[in-house]
């Protein structure tokens, strides 16, 4: 099973969004930004895609989503709770951690029995 957590926002709504609202990594999955954003895609953003587009591809050939171009997805286990962040810096902070929303999220769970 692989996990991802994505952070990243495009950079001309960096100013207006305070994070990555849901669903806004299908354009960069499909590398379908110029649909979205139009003239106001950057080379971070299209890196970003150029990433994103590369582990579905990866997947979907070999269901691994890895090569030796990306940074290394590791296969989630429950145990260490490690996931790909494709951070808001883009592709150079891009890594598998510990989720770094984990903490939020054990909170809501148990606030939820």
């Amino acid at each position: 099973m692989w996990q991802y957590r994505f952070g990243y926002v495009a950079q001309h709504q960096q100013a207006t969004w305070a994070g990555a609202p849901h669903a806004s990594e299908i354009p960069f999955i499909f590398n379908t930004l110029s649909a979205v954003y139009g003239d106001k895609i950057t080379a971070e953003d299209q890196q970003v895609a150029n990433m994103m587009q590369q582990y579905w591809v990866n997947f979907a050939k070999n269901a691994n989503p890895n090569s030796t171009s990306l940074p290394e997805w590791q296969q989630y286990q429950q145990a260490s709770d490690r996931l790909l962040w494709i951070a808001p810096q883009g592709v150079s902070a891009t890594q598998s951690l510990t989720d770094p929303q984990q903490s939020q999220l054990d909170l809501v769970e148990k606030l939820q029995q």
